[in-house]
């Protein structure tokens, strides 16, 4: 399933500055801005290739993907799906 382009919009947000996969009070608003976004133009289910996703839109921007960046994927990959299962089961 290819994003929307909205989400792509709301991914490039989150990930152009160069600590977005650091965790950062600034980085985990614009990261929920995204998985907001997502959630709107998705529903609750992931797309199976989000953290290769992520990790395109990351390089696009200018930022190297090393072993620290993608242990941060798969860590939001991971917190996208729990915070998409929760909305899912409180019905928001």
């Amino acid at each position: 399933m290819q994003l929307k382009e909205t989400t792509m919009a709301a991914l490039d947000v989150w990930v152009k500055p160069s600590t977005w996969y650091r965790g950062g009070y600034d980085d985990m608003r614009r990261f929920y801005r995204f998985v907001s976004q997502y959630q709107r133009d998705h529903g609750c289910v992931i797309v199976p290739d989000l953290g290769e996703t992520i990790i395109r839109a990351a390089e696009a921007n200018g930022h190297p993907v090393e072993k620290e960046q993608n242990k941060a994927v798969e860590n939001f990959t991971s917190l996208a799906y729990e915070i998409l299962d929760f909305l899912e089961e409180t019905g928001r």
